[in-house]
C-alpha cells in the first residue's frame, strides 16, 4: 500500500510504499501516483521562488517534498499548485482504497489546532 501524507497549506507531500496493485513496473496505481508526485516535485523544484526540497527514490518507493517559499505571492501560487495535484491524489485514493491511504492535513492540524 502507498501511504500519502499531504498538506496543500503547508506545501508538503510524503509518499511511502508500493501500491501493490500489480507487478513491479506494471502497477498502474503506483505509476499514476508516481507521475503526479514527480510532476509536482519537479514543477516546484524548477522554480527557486518555491524553495522546494524534493527527493524521490523509486527503488525504496519514497518521495518527499517540502517547500519554503521566498515570499507570500510564491506561497499562494504554490498552495494553488498543491491543491490542484491534491485533487488527483484524492481521486486515485478514492478509486483504489485497498492500495492507497491518503491523509490530508491543514496547517491547523499540523500545528495541533
Amino acid at each position: 500500500m502507498t501511504r500519502i501524507t499531504l498538506s496543500a497549506q503547508a506545501m508538503s507531500l510524503t509518499m511511502i510504499g508500493h501500491a501493490g496493485a500489480g507487478a513491479k513496473g506494471r502497477d498502474i496505481v503506483c505509476a499514476a501516483l508516481s507521475a503526479l508526485g514527480y510532476t509536482l516535485g519537479k514543477t516546484l523544484e524548477n522554480n527557486p521562488d518555491y524553495g522546494a526540497s524534493f527527493e524521490a527514490d523509486w527503488n525504496e518507493a519514497s518521495l518527499t517534498l517540502r517547500c519554503e517559499p521566498k515570499d507570500e505571492a510564491s506561497a499562494e501560487r504554490g498552495k494553488l499548485i498543491f491543491s490542484a495535484f491534491a485533487v488527483g491524489f484524492r481521486l486515485i485514493a478514492e478509486a483504489y482504497p485497498e492500495y492507497v491511504s491518503l491523509e490530508e492535513f491543514s496547517v491547523l492540524t499540523l500545528l495541533g489546532g
